[in-house]
């Protein structure tokens, strides 16, 4: 069976690649990455907004800044759309939580929880493949490669857009990205309102 090519990034200082959660990552993951540092994670994470990334996080890294809580916060201020696992046995007041909600951490697993850290990946690909995102690639991935390099749409300023760069500005919610999903939202809006059946009619 082929593994997914959904990437699992973990930010965690206390995990060696030999560490048993991230072998058995492997077996499933054609890409599993660690990073060690917060600012490490982040440059990672940026770089690629365009692909399907899984973040398992920690909470504290010895006491340096920036810390979990920075870590979302940072990623939320370029995307909405990265599933992040918050995985640490620090024992957080429920008030100090409360960044992590509002920054919709996609869920909470204690470090001891191996199996619900995988379950919670196992939901966080779901997420992403069920997403208006997951729908929009796989529509565009049953087109022809030179297809996808050619001018698909015409904003309203002039800019011409191929299939790959509209998915590529969804993903890292850019302006131009939240205007066109927006504008897909409400076309499905409309189609389901007048009842259609099949969208492809």
């Amino acid at each position: 069976m082929s593994k997914s090519k959904t990437q699992i990034v973990i930010i965690d200082d206390m995990l060696d690649y030999d560490d048993p959660i991230i072998i058995e990552l492997s077996q499933t993951y054609e890409t599993v990455v660690l990073h060690k540092t917060p600012e490490s994670g982040i440059e990672y994470i940026y770089k690629n907004l365009d692909k399907d990334v899984i973040v398992v996080l920690d909470i504290d890294f010895g006491g340096l800044s920036p810390s979990g809580h920075d870590v979302l916060n940072r990623i939320r201020e370029k995307s909405f759309l990265v599933p992040v696992i918050i995985w640490s046995s620090i024992n957080e007041e429920k008030s100090r939580f409360s960044d992590f909600i509002n920054n919709k951490a996609f869920a909470f697993i204690r470090r001891a929880d191996t199996g619900g850290l995988l379950k919670e990946i196992e939901k966080a690909e779901v997420f992403i493949k069920t997403s208006l995102i997951g729908a929009i690639e796989e529509w565009i991935l049953t087109h022809e490669q030179d297809e996808l390099k050619k001018p698909y749409l015409v904003l309203g300023n002039g800019q011409a857009l191929t299939l790959q760069q509209i998915l590529s500005e969804i993903r890292q919610e850019s302006e131009t990205g939240r205007m066109i999903r927006k504008n897909l939202m409400k076309l499905t809006i409309d189609l389901l309102m007048r009842k259609k059946e099949r969208l492809n009619d």
